[in-house]
């Protein structure tokens, strides 16, 4: 399901799980980013606009 997915991309990003204030913010997102593009919240749109969302946070470091 979706909260699978979710944990899952969290821990890609950030080697870490979500708290349960991420996760229910990240199932708001991906209901209302599928309102926006007419289509279901597991369409990769919404995925994409995500993972968007979580690669611009200040967490997210790119070590070189």
């Amino acid at each position: 399901g979706s909260g699978e997915r979710i944990v899952q991309a969290y821990l890609e990003a950030f080697s870490r799980g979500p708290s349960s204030k991420e996760l229910a913010g990240a199932r708001k997102f991906l209901a209302g980013q599928a309102e926006i593009h007419g289509c279901s919240p597991d369409d990769p749109k919404v995925w994409a606009d995500f993972c968007h969302v979580l690669f611009n946070q200040k967490e997210y470091i790119f070590i070189r």
